[in-house]
């Protein structure tokens, strides 16, 4: 299995999401699993009911949905293609209603 871990950066200018596989390289066929940090879910943020969403999946990948409580993410590479694909994280806080998305890759070798 391969591990994200997703992080949220308070700014003068916004929140930004950041993880710390970018791109992410996938080797043969892994579960991938994107985690909240916990600072950030304790700050009332989770993962949107669309947690990950990888854009032209095709047949390489599987949703594995989110994790009851919206701190966990997962995908399954179920057929590596060599392609480059762009996927959005979507994030909401449950106490303010704010959302924030950003588009990182995964390289599907």
């Amino acid at each position: 299995m391969i591990a994200v871990k997703v992080t949220l950066t308070a700014s003068a200018t916004g929140i930004s999401i950041s993880v710390d596989k970018e791109p992410i390289q996938l080797g043969g066929d892994p579960d991938i699993e994107w985690t909240l940090d916990d600072a950030s879910y304790a700050a009332g943020w989770t993962f949107a009911s669309r947690g990950i969403d990888i854009k032209a999946p095709s047949t390489a990948f599987k949703n594995k949905k989110g994790s009851a409580n919206g701190k966990k993410h997962g995908w399954k590479s179920v057929n590596s293609d060599g392609n480059k694909y762009k996927y959005t994280i979507n994030l909401e806080n449950l106490d303010s209603g704010t959302q924030l998305t950003w588009d990182p890759f995964i390289v599907n070798n």
